[in-house]
C-alpha cells in the first residue's frame, strides 16, 4: 500500500470515528534582534519575536472578572485601539505544571456549527498577551467567526526567556510543548464547539517554528499552518507526518534575526519551502506574482504559490522586499505594509481541512 493510500484510509477511518492535530541561539543576537519596517523608517531594535516597539505594546487597560475555576474574563485594547470582547485569560495543568493561554471565542448562536480554531505562538522573549495584542487576529476571528486562541511558552532555563521547544539546535529546550498542545487542544475539543478538522496554527518567529514542528509531529490534528519570520527548525529527516499539511511562510527580504537566506543556526526560507514543496508531492512550477507596492515606499513584494500537491494542499511564500524581523500590518493610522498579515493567513487557512482543500 502507498504511503497515500494509507493517508486515504486513515482519514476515511477518522470520518466513521467522527460520524458515530545546533548550538544555542547567539545572546547577543536575540537581544537585538533587527525590528521590521515597511521600507519608509528603519524600526526599533528589539528581541526575537516582538514586533517594532510602537507594535509590540500588548493589550492595554485590561481588567479581569473571574468566569471560571480556570478562565477570566479579560478586557482592553489592542495595539490598534481596538476593543478586545470575549476574550478570556485560562489556566490548564499540563505534567504537573501550570501552563496559561489566551481565547477569544466569537458572539454565535448557541446552537451554531462547530468553529474552525486557530492556535497563535508568540515569538521568543515575547508572551501571548503581546502576541493577541500586535497580530491582528482577534477582530478577524469575531467578524470571520472563528476561535482563537494565544498559548504562553515557558522560561528557557539557560536563558531565562520565554521560548517555544521548536526542537532546534539553536534553542535547547527539554520543555514538553508538544504534550502541552496536545492537552490544550483535548480540553478546547471537550469544553468549546471546535471544527475538529480545522484546527490550524500559527506563529512569529520561534512561535512559526513551532508551528512547523506541530506539522510534522501533529499532522492528524493541525490542518494547516503558517510561519511569519519564522523558518523549520525540527530535522526534516524526523518530520513524518500522516498527511500532507498545507503550508504559508511570510518572510521580510532583510530580516536580519532569522536570515531570508539562512544562517549557522537556521536553514533558509527557500530550503524550508523546497522541503515541503516536495513533501505535499507538489509538481510542476510554482506560480510567480508580484505583490504590489500600496504604501508608496517604492517596495513591494512577492507570492510564490505551489497549487499542483497531493490532496488539494498547497505551499505559498510572501516575501516582502526592504522588511525586516516582523509582523506586517497595514492599519490606517497605525503602520502600514504592502500586506496585513492575519488577513493573508486567514484568507489561506480557510480553505482548508484535514481532507485537503475545500475549494
Amino acid at each position: 500500500m502507498t504511503p497515500w493510500q494509507l493517508i486515504q484510509q486513515w482519514n476515511s477511518k477518522r470520518r466513521e470515528a467522527k460520524n458515530g492535530l545546533g548550538t544555542l541561539f547567539v545572546v547577543s543576537l536575540l537581544l537585538s534582534g533587527c525590528g521590521g519596517s515597511s521600507g519608509q523608517s528603519a524600526q526599533p531594535v528589539q528581541a526575537v519575536g516582538a514586533t517594532s516597539d510602537s507594535g509590540a505594546s500588548s493589550a492595554s487597560s485590561n481588567n479581569t472578572t473571574t468566569t471560571s475555576d480556570t478562565c477570566t474574563a479579560f478586557s482592553g485594547s489592542n495595539s490598534f485601539g481596538q476593543r478586545i470582547i470575549d476574550t478570556e485569560s485560562c489556566t490548564l495543568d499540563h505534567a504537573g505544571i501550570e501552563r496559561e493561554y489566551f481565547i477569544h471565542v466569537p458572539e454565535a448562536d448557541a446552537d451554531s456549527t462547530p468553529l474552525p480554531l486557530v492556535l497563535s505562538f508568540h515569538g521568543y522573549t515575547s508572551s501571548a498577551e503581546a502576541n493577541l495584542g500586535y497580530t491582528g487576529l482577534k477582530p478577524l476571528a469575531e467578524s470571520e467567526k472563528f476561535i482563537a486562541v494565544y498559548p504562553q511558552g515557558t522560561v528557557l532555563a539557560s536563558t531565562g526567556e520565554t521560548h517555544w521547544n521548536s526542537e532546534s539546535s539553536a534553542i535547547p529546550s527539554a520543555a514538553d510543548d508538544i504534550g502541552f498542545v496536545e492537552t490544550l487542544l483535548d480540553e478546547l475539543e471537550e469544553a468549546r464547539n471546535i471544527d475538529t478538522d480545522r484546527i490550524y496554527a500559527i506563529g512569529m518567529s520561534n512561535g512559526g517554528m513551532m508551528s512547523y514542528l506541530l506539522a510534522c509531529r501533529l499532522s492528524q490534528r493541525i490542518a494547516a499552518i503558517t510561519s511569519v519570520t519564522g523558518t523549520m527548525t525540527v530535522d526534516s529527516g524526523t518530520c513524518t507526518g500522516s498527511r500532507p499539511v498545507p503550508v504559508m511562510q511570510i518572510h521580510g527580504i532583510e530580516d536580519a534575526v532569522v536570515p531570508f537566506d539562512g544562517s549557522d543556526s537556521f536553514p533558509s526560507i527557500p530550503a524550508t519551502i523546497e522541503f515541503w514543496a516536495q513533501s505535499n508531492g507538489c509538481v510542476g512550477a510554482a506560480q510567480e506574482t508580484a505583490i504590489a507596492d500600496t504604501t508608496g515606499d517604492g517596495y513591494g513584494g512577492r507570492r510564490t504559490r505551489y497549487l499542483d500537491c497531493a490532496q488539494g494542499t498547497e505551499v505559498e511564500l510572501i516575501t516582502l522586499d526592504a522588511v525586516g524581523h516582523d509582523w506586517p500590518i497595514n492599519v490606517e493610522g497605525y503602520r502600514r505594509h504592502d500586506i496585513h498579515a492575519a488577513e493573508e493567513i486567514w484568507n489561506f487557512l480557510q480553505r482548508f481541512s484535514l481532507y485537503g482543500s475545500d475549494t
